[in-house]
């Protein structure tokens, strides 16, 4: 396990880069990290409905459906990051695959995205 090389005399404000992240500081990053994905599922059932039921004309209901979508990637990529280098393995086995579910055919498992991180 490496050591961090950490400054002597500790300067205040950097003190909170090395202090360790708590268990409950680590389920509350996998579960935002898991509500992400559930919004993102539920993003693509209500794009679904809103072209079904035509709530909206297309044009409108892809650019909401779009808009909401990309919020929700942008944060998926910041919040995956802080949980590889904060909360590296998840609480609950299913969680390794929630990492990359929309990104291709497959899903990229989680030790996958680990090592090649």
């Amino acid at each position: 396990i490496p050591t961090p090389n950490i400054p002597e005399p500790m300067p205040p404000n950097l003190a909170f880069m090395f202090t360790k992240i708590s268990p409950e500081q680590k389920m509350y990053m996998w579960n935002i990290y898991t509500m992400i994905f559930v919004l993102e599922c539920l993003n693509i059932i209500a794009y679904w409905a809103m072209l079904r039921y035509e709530v909206f004309s297309f044009g409108v209901s892809t650019f909401i459906y779009g808009f909401i979508m990309v919020v929700l990637c942008i944060q998926n990529v910041y919040i995956l990051h802080d949980v590889i280098h904060g909360a590296t393995f998840p609480p609950y086995e299913w969680q390794n695959y929630i990492t990359h579910p929309l990104a291709d055919f497959i899903s990229i498992p989680w030790m996958d995205l680990i090592m090649e991180h």
